[in-house]
């Protein structure tokens, strides 16, 4: 039974919608189910912590009506999940970008396959992650390239970007439209791997409105620098914070 799966107080939260009401997930399960057909996933990474374990998956489904009917729809998703002492669920928290529910079918990146990082020390992957965060409040563009090596691929909800050029491009056009401010909420460590759970506010330098949010990222530490970066979060929520509806 469902209701097996849950603890008695628990969580799960999206960029749709939040609840802690058994009839609610059921009732959206049944509504996906109308909706969608063929749902499969796929787990890109999975990061193990001493509490929780974050999930990087691609939801696979094909719609049965309105712009996505017959067209199958590839949703990368970020996922926090934290169960109770008997194992049932007690939070759950996705991301994902919600801009393919509202323009239909069209191409779109997806997120990096993981790569091979070696023997990696939990603690140099953790520093390495908070210095890159760094970086970016700091709004340090050298710096923040220092921690990239020649065949990084980072991926968030504006696009995928290969290589160090594509993503110093990238990081130049942020730091100098904002200021970043970014409070880590949890770091879970594997080895090489880490999830981040963030919440940030971006404020742009000519004076226009700050945008809030949260977010997740994956990210795989080779030889002391970011390899792999897939950070989720919904795109057009910060858009129209930022007054430019996508």
């Amino acid at each position: 039974p469902l209701d097996d799966a849950f603890a008695e107080q628990f969580q799960c939260i999206g960029p749709i919608d939040t609840t802690s009401v058994l009839a609610d997930v059921v009732a959206h399960q049944a509504q996906s189910r109308a909706t969608w057909d063929q749902r499969s996933y796929r787990i890109l990474s999975v990061v193990c912590g001493e509490t929780s374990a974050a999930l990087q998956v691609e939801l696979s489904m094909t719609g049965r009506e309105g712009p996505w009917a017959g067209q199958t729809l590839a949703l990368p998703i970020g996922a926090v999940v934290e169960l109770d002492e008997q194992g049932r669920l007690r939070r759950w928290q996705e991301w994902f970008d919600t801009t393919p529910f509202r323009r239909g079918p069209a191409e779109r990146a997806l997120p990096p396959a993981a790569v091979e990082v070696g023997a990696t020390d939990g603690a140099v992957t953790r520093t390495v992650v908070e210095g890159w965060l760094q970086t970016h409040r700091d709004g340090d563009l050298p710096a923040a390239l220092a921690y990239l090596p020649d065949d990084v691929v980072t991926y968030d909800s504006y696009g995928r970007h290969e290589g160090l050029a594509r993503n110093e491009k990238y990081l130049r056009n942020a730091f100098t439209a904002f200021d970043s401010l970014i409070e880590v909420t949890d770091l879970i460590v594997d080895g090489g791997s880490a999830a981040v759970q963030m919440a940030w506010e971006l404020r742009p330098k000519d004076g226009g409105q700050s945008a809030r949010s949260t977010s997740v990222a994956f990210c795989q530490v080779r030889d002391g620098r970011v390899v792999r970066w897939s950070e989720h979060y919904d795109l057009p929520y910060v858009l129209r914070q930022l007054g430019k509806p996508r």
